[in-house]
């Protein structure tokens, strides 16, 4: 529960120890080869990501992928289901929590897109609230905003077991799991 803060909670010790202080206590990776390379040292990023029962995300740059390490929670962490990644990080949802590996140009990880497949356009009329029925009990992502109004996770669209509602101008394409 004590923050790992770099420098400050722990550190490298040479070319393959790791020290650590104050309570920081956390699982590490060491990346073999050149040291002096800066890309190898950010190879393999582990990022945990929680949800606490509530949709959730974790900002974090995922154009190189997103793969599920270890899923820490006893609720299941299903790709699509109840965790996901698109453009704006990683997300997390129904006591999904896991460590996640965040690829980068050393090494990255494609993306199951057959879980993202279909896609549903949802529009709100003169700023009123529809609701779009729909599959989501894989998972929904905002593909494409199509209005000039913001689309918001939440605040102008969101979705529920049987479909995904927008409000306030959004209009957007979504795509949702099988």
């Amino acid at each position: 529960r004590t923050a790992c803060i770099e420098g400050e909670t722990w550190g490298r010790e040479g070319r393959n120890g790791i020290w650590v202080s104050n309570g920081c206590r956390a699982d590490f990776i060491i990346a073999r080869g050149d040291r002096d390379d800066r890309r190898e040292e950010r190879r393999n990023e582990l990022i945990v990501c929680r949800s606490n029962g509530r949709f959730t995300r974790c900002a974090v740059g995922t154009r190189f992928g997103v793969q599920l390490n270890r899923q820490l929670s006893g609720a299941s962490c299903v790709e699509g289901r109840s965790w996901g990644y698109d453009s704006d990080g990683i997300w997390v949802d129904r006591g999904c929590a896991a460590e996640f590996f965040v690829g980068n140009e050393g090494r990255g990880w494609r993306r199951n897109e057959g879980l993202y497949r279909r896609i549903v356009v949802c529009e709100s009329d003169h700023g009123g609230r529809r609701f779009c029925e729909a599959d989501t009990r894989f998972g929904v992502q905002l593909k494409r905003q199509l209005s000039s109004s913001g689309c918001i996770l939440n605040r102008t669209w969101g979705f529920n077991d049987h479909g995904i509602w927008v409000n306030a101008g959004c209009r957007a394409e979504f795509t949702v799991g099988r």
